[in-house]
């Protein structure tokens, strides 16, 4: 399983890594700080699951979610 965390805070991303990694140890873990990254790594491992903050600048994460369902 492939999870991507997408947050423009270390510290959350950190976080959410850490839960992850304890639930699921077994998953490959992508993380992302701004919207345009995470879109290359959508685009590149297609994740099956997506965690993202969505006030973000740049790509926020209404956008980011756009963008992977066109």
């Amino acid at each position: 399983m492939k999870i991507l965390v997408v947050d423009d805070s270390q510290f959350v991303q950190k976080y959410m890594s850490k839960l992850l990694k304890e639930q699921f140890p077994n998953s490959e873990l992508f993380l992302a700080g701004l919207g345009e990254e995470a879109y290359k790594i959508y685009q590149q491992e297609k994740p099956d699951y997506i965690i993202t903050d969505l006030l973000m600048p740049g790509i926020d994460g209404k956008m980011l979610i756009k963008l992977i369902r066109h």
